[in-house]
């Protein structure tokens, strides 16, 4: 009897107060405070990691270390304020941040390498307000850092057209910052000037800046395109997904897709003639790719250039793609991954390599100088003509094939064909015209027959 009345006493708890251990919020004392003194707070205790945090009225708290945490964020009103006074202060934040209005000032000062970090296993808002940052002079987060888990963590924004106003920098150590469909990013100092502020994407981060027809975004110093662009875009080994409905929606000054980074171009690009996207030059290093996911005419804007270092990719996985003008390929590789009809981009590259479906060579000659590679069951047709350069290879299947290939198509042309050719397919490549082969044959895998 004794053991049913504690059971129900504990269940009269929990329908009462909803959880056990429900988080708490500790509010601030007002003046000018420290962080990290208990006499700062309400109740005598300093913020941990699970508490939720509201600063007071008239209020200035002082962050000076990295040692102030809190769950969520938010302020009595505006003259609630934080000073970031040291470079190495840093508040950890495992919830939202919610500034008090739309014309809230939420830091009175931020020390060069002062940090915002948004950190733990929640998804997390950093709600900014609807209106632009013009009308209250500042809404900048001028170091802001994510790290977060790589696979479920997540911070959002709060959408109806709210702005992420960055000063210095943004870097997206791991989970997946995910901006609303019509919300902006703008390059805004503490004192609301111009700025140029650096985002970076590590291994473990994801970021997802996608308008749609009914949500337009934009990236950009200041509060309109006319100001240019932020500071550079460096994805070291992340994934970065843009698009936008938006004229002149997206400026950055250059964008660095490093080894194991991804930038795609995804669907949602706006179209009918009028540029949207303004990167400066995108270079795409060993190990990088650029993704093609969209056939947009209007995706490039004056200044735009592309720069494929050897090991670099381009990848499309549609048809008919768009380049920059002004084109740089250093030995980069071109990958048609489709399962789809593809057409190929009518330009000569080093290296590439198609997959899945049929893909068709437009008018005009494409030369290859390193390697063509006919990996699965992808084939080659088309009005146009591939050429291969001095010493380039040919090659069919890759590690692990096994496709039949009982004969050859556009990828062997009876002149200017490769010098070299490879076969490494189990199930073999019967050659079923005449052709020469200059250089040599490597049997990797399969076998190669002779007339068919």
């Amino acid at each position: 009897m004794q053991k049913l009345s504690i059971f129900l006493l504990f269940a009269s708890y929990l329908f009462i107060t909803g959880s056990v251990g429900a988080q708490s919020t500790i509010t601030s004392t007002s003046g000018n405070i420290d962080w990290s003194s208990p006499s700062s707070w309400v109740g005598g205790n300093v913020p941990a990691a699970g508490d939720n945090v509201l600063i007071a009225a008239s209020t200035t708290l002082t962050i000076a270390n990295g040692s102030a945490v809190c769950n969520n964020i938010s302020f009595a009103d505006n003259t609630a304020k934080i000073a970031l006074t040291s470079p190495s202060s840093v508040l950890s934040v495992n919830g939202d941040f919610s500034f008090a209005t739309t014309t809230h000032v939420p830091f009175s000062a931020w020390t060069a390498g002062a940090k915002l970090k948004l950190v733990g296993t929640l998804t997390q808002t950093i709600k900014v307000g609807a209106s632009s940052p013009t009308t209250s002079g500042n809404y900048s987060i001028m170091e802001l850092v994510i790290d977060k888990s790589a696979t479920s963590g997540r911070v959002t924004t709060a959408g109806s057209n709210s702005k992420l106003c960055l000063g210095r920098s943004m870097e997206i150590i791991g989970g997946t910052l995910q901006l609303a469909k019509d919300d902006d990013i703008f390059g805004l100092g503490i004192t609301a000037s111009t700025a140029t502020p650096t985002i970076t994407v590590q291994s473990g981060g994801t970021f997802i800046f996608s308008g749609t027809s009914t949500g337009t975004t934009q990236i950009n110093a200041g509060t309109t395109s006319s100001t240019g662009p932020i500071g550079k875009l460096t994805i070291n080994g992340g994934t970065v997904d843009i698009s936008t409905f938006l004229a002149d929606g997206v400026r950055f000054g250059d964008i660095d897709i490093a080894s194991g980074g991804t930038l795609r171009l995804n669907s949602g690009w706006l179209t009918g003639g009028v540029s949207a996207f303004y990167p400066g030059t995108i270079t795409v290093q060993s190990g990088g790719t650029l993704r093609y996911s969209t056939t947009s005419s209007s995706l490039w804007g004056s200044g735009s250039s592309l720069v494929i270092n050897s090991g670099g990719i381009i990848l499309s996985t549609v048809s008919g793609f768009t380049l920059p003008a002004s084109v740089t390929d250093n030995n980069g590789t071109w990958q048609y991954t489709s399962s789809s009809a593809q057409t190929l981009a009518n330009r000569s590259c080093f290296n590439m390599e198609l997959s899945g479906g049929s893909k068709t060579i437009p008018s005009g000659t494409i030369n290859i100088a390193g390697k063509l590679t006919m990996a699965e069951a992808s084939s080659l047709t088309g009005t146009g003509t591939i050429a291969y350069g001095a010493g380039a290879t040919l090659q069919y299947g890759g590690s692990g094939e096994t496709v039949t290939r009982t004969s050859i198509g556009a990828e062997w042309p009876s002149s200017n064909g490769p010098t070299n050719v490879q076969i490494w397919t189990a199930g073999g490549v019967t050659l079923n015209q005449a052709r020469t082969i200059p250089g040599t044959l490597t049997l990797t895998n399969g076998i190669f027959t002779i007339g068919g």
